[in-house]
Order: C-alpha cells, then structure tokens, then sequence
C-alpha cells in the first residue's frame, strides 16, 4: 500500500468518525412508552425537559427543543410522578393533552410545581382556580410556566408568533430560575417586603417589537386580622425593531374583591423624574401601623396620565411618548404601581391588562400605529 493510499484511508476514516460525533450531539431526545427513560446529557446543561402528550404538538415540540436540554418524550405522566421529581425537571404539557385530560390536569400540574418542578402548558390554559396554586397567566399564552422557588412563585408567559422562539424564550427562563448545581435561584428583584409573585410577561407586537413585563406582587406586613394587604410593582419595557417607535404603554389593573388605597405615580408633565408613594397609614384593633413602598423612575420625553378610580377599585396608567425623541427609538422602561387590600378570608384575584403601542415613520410622519393588548389573570392563594 502506498503512502498515498495511506493518506487517502485515513482522511475517509476521519471524516466517518465525525460524522459519528455529530449525530451523537444532535441525537439528545428521546421517546418512551415505558417507565425506562433513556436521554443523553447535554454538555452544560443540567435541565431535564419532558414533553407530556402525543401526536403533531408532542413531536413538533420534542423536535424543535433540540439541545436545549435533556428531552424526553412521554405519553403518560404516570410513571414520572412515581419517581422522585427533580428540581431540575421542567414538564411540558402539550394542549392536546390538556384537552384529553382536562379534569385531571389540574391535579397532575399542582402535583408537579409542589413538589419542586417547573410545569409548562402549550398553547392551552387549565383550571387555575382548582390547583390551589398560586399563578399568574394569560388565556392566549402560547406557553405557560410556573414554578415555587424558596417560598415564592415565579410565572412566565410567552406570547408570539413563532412558537419556537416561544419555546426559545421559555427554555431560556427555564435556565435562569434553575442553577448549574440544581439549586433554583431566587430572583436578584425580590425586597425585603416578601414577594408572593414574581410575574414575568414578553409578548410580541409583530413587526414593530417586543414588551417585557416584569412584575412584583408582595403580601406585606400588618397587624391586622380583618384585612391583608398587597402591593404591586410593575415594570414595563418596550423593546422596539429598527425602524420601529415606541408610543404609549397603558398599565391597568382591576379586581372584584379588592380594595385600592394608593396608585401612582399621578399626572405628570414630561422630563422629570417621578416617585411613585403606595405609603399608607392605618389602625386594627387598636393598634397603629405603616405599610407599602415607594420608588422613582425617570419619564424623559413622556407625559402619564393617571385615569384611576379608587370608588371603582381600578389602577389606569397612561404613559404617551413623544416618538420623535430618543426615548421614543430605544427601550423604554415605566414603573407604576399599586397597594390594595382585600378580606383575609380571600385570596388575591387581580386581571392586569398592558396595553403596548409602537408605531413606524413615512415620510416624516408617524403612523401605521401598532397596539397589542395583553391581559394577565392573578391569583395569589393563601
């Protein structure tokens, strides 16, 4: 043999060897119809992903997931309730599951978040009420997720037009709420006020941009038996596309079996800086105390109107926003805020709507205005 075929022998070996490679990389999904599960460790990543369910959502999810983490496909979650659940298993329940199961997937999804998992639903909501979890959501979420980390529950909506990049963003809050060592981390917003709710919501506004909301509810300290009282921390940001101007962001939020006491922050001009004072002094059984928050956050080149009703128990925040400005082309982040109180007796039930426009420029002028509505159901258990 010559050196030459030598040569030649050694570089068509080579090329099968990393052939081999690649599709061991790329082969880290697998299905199972039994209690065995077989998946390959992804490098880096220590969350384990398992699909819920059968047919084109199931498999369009296993598949698209990729390596983003250790995927397995299941038809039933019987067998993996029965093992002990791992706080680095994230559980996705496709929406023809849900609807096959609709009276026991509340069980099997409070079941999961309980016991320290994180559980997804795809592309349909179940009976939030019947979990006894504590929850926020979006009925036309694209997906859904919640978890309880260190006492608190931390929820994610996703709602866009690419359902991968649904899942994208999903598996990426999925990360960030899980450590490497597989310790959920708490998040770097909580306060010292004790946060019942973290609310993460990013939802798109096709072709213009994307929102991102990011809100804090706490159960604050008293010392009363009669009422509990709540504050709520809304931070809002609009991510605009080149070529795309931010407008307005309206922040509403109301509720049946609530009382608003303080909202801000209150009409103001542009320019300024403004403090948003949810404060509120009051007496029980004698006794005097001080409760709720405050902070300031920076309105250039907006002007806010509060529309809210404190007879009708509702917050309304308007932020309009001069789209000719600096603020107006680049992310742009508002802060308002509520502090409400309810019976004891009664969980929190809150429906938060954001009311996002954007907005593109033609021959000097601005138009073809783009808004997105989404609203956000809250219930915060006792």
């Amino acid at each position: 043999m010559t050196e030459k075929h030598i040569c030649i022998m050694a570089i068509a070996l080579l090329a099968i060897v990393s052939s081999i490679a690649l599709l061991d990389i790329q082969d880290g999904i697998s299905k199972d119809t039994d209690a065995s599960d077989s998946t390959m460790t992804v490098p880096n990543n220590s969350l384990n992903i398992i699909v819920i369910g059968t047919g084109e959502s199931a498999d369009a999810i296993t598949s698209n997931l990729g390596t983003m983490g250790n995927v397995i496909q299941a038809q039933s979650i019987e067998q993996h309730l029965s093992k002990n659940t791992s706080i680095t298993n994230a559980f996705i329940f496709t929406d023809s599951w849900i609807v096959s199961n609709a009276a026991e997937a509340p069980r099997i999804v409070s079941h999961v978040v309980n016991e320290g998992s994180i559980a997804s639903l795809y592309k349909q909501q179940i009976d939030w009420k019947s979990t006894g979890l504590s929850v926020s959501y979006g009925d036309d979420d694209t997906m859904t997720s919640v978890c309880v980390t260190n006492g608190v529950t931390r929820c994610y909506s996703v709602t866009c037009d690419d359902e991968n990049e649904a899942l994208s963003k999903t598996v990426q809050w999925m990360n960030d709420v899980t450590s490497v060592n597989g310790n959920k981390q708490g998040s770097v917003d909580d306060q010292p006020l004790g946060s019942e709710i973290e609310s993460y919501v990013d939802y798109e506004s096709s072709g213009y941009g994307w929102t991102a909301v990011r809100t804090h509810y706490y159960k604050l300290d008293d010392v009363s038996q009669t009422y509990d009282y709540y504050a709520a921390h809304y931070t809002v940001t609009l991510e605009p596309n080149s070529g795309s101007f931010n407008s307005g962001i309206d922040v509403s939020s109301s509720m049946d079996n609530g009382y608003l006491l303080k909202h801000g922050p209150s009409t103001t001009p542009s320019d300024t800086t403004v403090t948003v004072n949810i404060g509120y002094s009051a007496s029980s059984e004698g006794l005097s105390f001080n409760t709720g928050s405050s902070w300031t956050y920076t309105i250039r080149d907006i002007t806010i109107s509060n529309h809210s009703s404190v007879v009708n128990n509702k917050m309304d925040i308007r932020h309009n926003i001069s789209e000719n400005s600096s603020t107006g082309s680049t992310t742009c982040t508002v802060e308002p805020g509520k502090l409400v109180k309810i019976d004891s007796t009664n969980s929190y039930i809150s429906s938060d709507t954001y009311k996002t426009q954007f907005c593109h420029r033609y021959l000097g002028q601005y138009g073809a205005f783009n808004d997105v509505t989404r609203t956000v159901n809250v219930i915060i258990e006792q």
